[in-house]
């Protein structure tokens, strides 16, 4: 995301289906990387499919075009509008919650339920999930409705729950 973010790429499909990790070294064996307390500093993570890509002159660059997957979409992109590459940070919000809990912050069986339940803003983190003050907080700074209101990706990567 920061490589990204410094050449100015919008990648527009940000989702669990588009990471790819890998073990740093060879050497460890399966069940260290199956388990629990591997520690992130051992894998290595990219993001994949670049193929809704698009590389702008500057991170204020506005597009407009329709793309990604539904449930990762910025509500921007849900509803036609300009967007810049705001629109990839509440992807990153969406793919941290899908993460934690196995399902997406904001859903719908069509897109007009879809806008509706983001324009509602409203979404709820399952009571047998239990994260940290931090988390709840980078959470937040990416799913904000606004995209103005929504943190940027300098701001994100200093973020207390990403050191």
């Amino acid at each position: 995301m920061k490589f990204m973010n410094q050449h100015n790429v919008v990648h527009r499909d940000i989702k669990v289906d588009n990471i790819l990790v890998r073990s740093r070294s060879s050497k460890l064996s399966e069940a260290k990387r199956d388990s629990p307390s591997a520690r992130i500093e051992e894998f290595e993570f990219k993001v994949a499919d670049l193929g809704l890509a698009k590389a702008v002159t500057s991170r204020d660059d506005m597009i407009k075009t329709l793309c990604g997957t539904p449930v990762c979409m910025a509500p921007e992109i849900v509803a036609g509008a300009f967007y810049n590459y705001k629109v990839d940070v509440w992807s990153v919000g969406t793919l941290l919650f899908h993460l934690l809990t196995g399902t997406y912050p904001f859903k719908g069986r069509s897109i007009e339920e879809l806008k509706s339940n983001l324009a509602r803003g409203a979404y709820k983190i399952p009571r047998d999930v239990t994260i940290s003050f931090e988390c709840l907080d980078f959470i937040n700074c990416c799913l904000k409705f606004e995209s103005k209101k929504r943190k940027n990706f300098e701001f994100l990567f200093a973020h207390p729950f990403l050191l």
